[in-house]
């Protein structure tokens, strides 16, 4: 028992001697369940809509006014069906609704009036939710038209005054992995890169190199790229790997540029890249490194970059957070040009915000390097 004793009082000290250790041990876990039970939710609401009403009559906003009262609808009008189909592109919408001109002419003489439903199926979670939120709100409105109908005339109306068919863009038959694959690429590269650059440098602390960098010529600047660089490769081979393997076995659809998509992974590499040497200059220990990696990158990468859960749908302050997040901008790259075959002048605000976070990781990391080996 003494020595039991004796081993326990060691252990306590030396945990002691690392309060970054403990704090991250006792707190971040309480942190995460406060973060992630405010994120996680499958209920969607205020589902960015584009509308464009060609019939522009008391009917049609009545329409409109129905599917927005109820909160699972935010309308974003729109003046074509052009932009509308631009609107699905971008991601500012996620759904489209197409009025045409003679609505409500239609519905006045008796007959059934056809309005255009365009979907998002590159998410297939969200897409069967906001299919099924239109279904039952253009019913509800058909009942209600029928009702009123049915006092003006008298009697009892039959049918539905609305028809609609909604089609799904992107991913018709809402093929689950269409819609899990792009995002589990993100998430993956995201993971194992932050957390291979993450060792890099708290190795060489261990290993005692660190005394020979300090005294050698080299720049911290040169150091951080020397240490970038083979990761840059590994990441590069990894994400092909990753793709033939999604497009052989699963039959997911490429619909983009290879070309872009390497071109703006390269700029999400050296973004999370830099986020694990930021990591490794920090850590003391590869231990530290690696849990610290683990703990930023794997269930908030998973939880809060919209893989599964729509960000729009969290609390403002999760929001804010998840700007934090390479893989947030790099699921949307990867789902943009692989399910919808979009360019770059669709994707350019992910570029940018990929491109501050890298910037800022890297300079972090050489500033933190800088002041490690003083």
């Amino acid at each position: 028992m003494e020595r039991i004793a004796a081993l326990t009082v060691k252990e306590l000290k030396h945990i002691r001697r690392d309060p970054r250790s403990l704090i991250m041990v006792l707190f971040f876990p309480m942190l995460m369940l406060i973060l992630f039970a405010y994120a996680i939710t499958f209920d969607i609401r205020e589902v960015p809509t584009a509308l464009f009403d060609a019939d522009r009559s008391a009917e049609s906003r009545g329409l409109i006014l129905s599917l927005s009262s109820s909160g699972y609808f935010r309308m974003i009008p729109v003046g074509s069906y052009r932009a509308a189909e631009e609107k699905l592109n971008s991601g500012e919408a996620w759904a489209a609704l197409i009025i045409p001109a003679g609505f409500a002419r239609r519905i006045d003489r008796g007959e059934t009036a056809s309005i255009q439903i365009l979907v998002d199926g590159s998410d297939s979670n969200t897409a069967s939710q906001v299919v099924a939120y239109l279904k039952g709100a253009l019913i509800r409105y058909s009942g209600k038209l029928l009702f009123k109908k049915s006092l003006r005339e008298g009697g009892l109306m039959n049918g539905s005054p609305i028809s609609f068919r909604p089609r799904l863009w992107y991913n018709p038959d809402l093929k689950s992995p269409n819609f899990l694959i792009p995002g589990l690429i993100g998430l993956i590269m995201m993971v194992i890169g932050v957390m291979l650059a993450s060792l890099s440098i708290a190795r060489e602390e261990e290993d005692g190199t660190l005394e020979g960098i300090r005294v050698s010529p080299i720049s911290s600047l040169e150091f951080i790229v020397g240490k970038l660089l083979p990761y840059i490769l590994i990441a590069i081979a990894e994400l092909v790997l990753i793709l033939i393997a999604g497009i052989t076995i699963f039959d997911l659809p490429f619909r983009g540029s290879f070309s872009l998509l390497f071109l703006l992974s390269l700029i999400f590499f050296v973004s999370i890249l830099g986020m694990g040497l930021l990591i490794s200059t920090i850590a003391r220990t590869q231990q530290m490194a690696w849990l610290l990696s683990l703990l930023l990158t794997f269930l908030p990468s998973l939880i809060l970059s919209g893989f599964i859960f729509p960000i729009r749908n969290m609390p403002y302050f999760v929001q804010l957070i998840t700007y934090l997040l390479p893989a947030r901008y790099f699921i949307v790259i990867l789902r943009g040009i692989i399910l919808k075959g979009v360019g770059l002048s669709q994707l350019k605000m992910q570029v940018v915000y990929l491109v501050v976070l890298g910037s800022t990781f890297m300079v972090a990391s050489i500033l933190r390097f800088r002041k490690k080996i003083a």
